[in-house]
């Protein structure tokens, strides 16, 4: 008796997060909206023309942070660099997506 009382709580459970889990993704389908940012492509976004960009960082000045900072590697150093710029490009940049599409 008491293994079919478990399978029925268990079953229960089972329904009630997957109701839960459907309503959330269609409220997100059908009210949530992305912001504006500069990274926010319009219509025809896969036409638009590519921009690129490149740089060099020298070996010693990546192992001289990672001496700096315990336990991180030369990968860490670099995606910190790279997440950084993405940050700061898109906080400088991201208030005048905003005031332009008002």
């Amino acid at each position: 008796m008491f293994w079919l009382l478990a399978a029925l709580w268990g079953f229960l459970k089972m329904a009630w997060f997957t109701l839960v889990f459907v309503m959330e993704f269609f409220i997100r389908i059908f009210h949530v909206c992305d912001r504006k940012t500069v990274i926010f492509g319009g219509n025809g976004v896969e036409l638009w023309p590519r921009k690129l960009a490149t740089t060099r960082f020298l070996l010693e000045d990546t192992k001289e942070v990672k001496k700096a900072i315990p336990n991180i590697t030369i990968n860490d150093v670099l995606f910190g660099v790279v997440s950084s710029g993405l940050s700061r490009y898109l906080h400088h940049l991201t208030p005048m997506v905003i005031l332009k599409s008002r």
